[in-house]
């Protein structure tokens, strides 16, 4: 599932990764906050679709690993002037992301956006 989600976040159409999540899975974005459920999860990422495009964003997978319950991965934020390293946190059940939490120097990510 985490390859799953990169494979369609490298495509650019974040509203596609919508599907990977659980109906009550949450995610966490330093800078946006806290998205609680599938309906709100898909808001966010289809805000993401033409927000990150639009500021010259995009991200770099490094590593991943994990199992059917835990994950992590690796990754870099690129921004036009420089990039930022991060993480991301997955927890996964029945085949789907139940968390999502990325953590990343938001003070650089913000000097960079």
């Amino acid at each position: 599932v985490v390859h799953r989600f990169w494979s369609l976040q490298d495509s650019g159409d974040y509203a596609r990764l919508a599907p990977l999540f659980a109906d009550d899975a949450v995610f966490s974005d330093l800078i946006y906050g806290d998205f609680h459920g599938g309906a709100a999860i898909a808001a966010y990422l289809g805000q993401m679709k033409s927000e990150m495009p639009a500021h010259g964003i995009r991200f770099e997978l490094v590593d991943a690993a994990g199992d059917e319950t835990v994950a992590w991965s690796q990754w870099w934020c690129h921004f036009p002037t420089g990039r930022v390293p991060g993480w991301t946190l997955h927890t996964l059940g029945d085949g789907k992301l139940t968390l999502d939490a990325d953590y990343f120097d938001t003070a650089a990510a913000r000097s960079l956006s």
